[in-house]
């Protein structure tokens, strides 16, 4: 059976899935696992935080179709806001944030991360009014200077005319 475009993990987050193989991730938020599964798959150790305990389940259901354990993914059921984050400084070789408004976690997601670790970050495209909660043309790559080394980033205008918002990915590495 083929798996629907909604279960498929992020085509950019594999492009550099070679480079996390074998490494502890965090996938904040994991939403239904697609990337976590994925990168299980690929041999790297998941930590899949999200706050919905039935997106978590349903997650861990579908891994373990797959053969893939709790031993490759770690389910944790956290609040992802500035106030709720629940994870150590440089804990992780690689974080992940997938279609989600990082803003307001974004220097938690920067610091979860080991010296020489990994950071992907991608927004959802700007369909509809989700322009809204997009970042100014700039900010993520501000906000990684000086840190991280960026090895792509992606940057594409969405919304009206006169709205300052964009669509993001970036893959980085964090300086020693």
């Amino acid at each position: 059976m083929k798996p629907s475009p909604a279960s498929s993990p992020s085509v950019g987050l594999m492009r550099f899935s070679e480079m996390l193989a074998g490494t502890l991730v965090l996938d904040a938020p994991c939403g239904y696992g697609r990337n976590s599964i994925a990168l299980a798959l690929c041999g790297c150790k998941v930590i899949a935080a999200d706050h919905d305990r039935r997106r978590l389940d349903s997650m861990m259901a579908a891994a373990k179709q797959v053969g893939i354990n709790r031993a490759e993914i770690e389910p944790v059921r956290c609040d992802l806001s500035e106030r709720g984050w629940c994870f150590g400084n440089g804990a992780f070789d690689g974080v992940i944030c997938v279609h989600f408004d990082f803003r307001t976690i974004l220097s938690r997601l920067l610091t979860a991360v080991r010296s020489r670790g990994y950071v992907y970050i991608e927004t959802f495209g700007g369909q509809g009014r989700n322009y809204l909660d997009l970042p100014p043309a700039g900010f993520l790559k501000q906000n990684l200077s000086g840190t991280f080394d960026i090895n792509w980033y992606g940057e594409r205008k969405v919304g009206p005319s006169g709205i300052d918002a964009v669509a993001v990915q970036t893959f980085c590495r964090r300086r020693r």
